[in-house]
């Protein structure tokens, strides 16, 4: 099964579902620390940037989207 990351942080959904076999199609997030950790952990893995900018005829075909919880609110950082 082929995945989109969205809102990815630092890859938290990505690692399960790749150790399930499944594939990234690319990921989605803002935060420059986040991006930092999560192309150190996926150095493959295409980003897309703010998901607000992407036109869905960009993306390749996936299919499941997933979406990290927006833990901002919680957040001391």
């Amino acid at each position: 099964m082929k995945f989109l990351s969205t809102f990815s942080g630092i890859g938290g959904f990505d690692i399960p579902l790749i150790e399930a076999g499944h594939e990234c199609v690319g990921y989605s997030e803002i935060d420059a620390s986040a991006i930092g950790i999560y192309a150190s952990h996926f150095p493959s893995h295409f980003t897309y940037g703010d998901i607000a900018s992407v036109r869905a005829e960009e993306l390749p075909d996936f299919d499941l989207p997933c979406g990290g919880f927006p833990f901002q609110p919680f957040s001391v950082a």
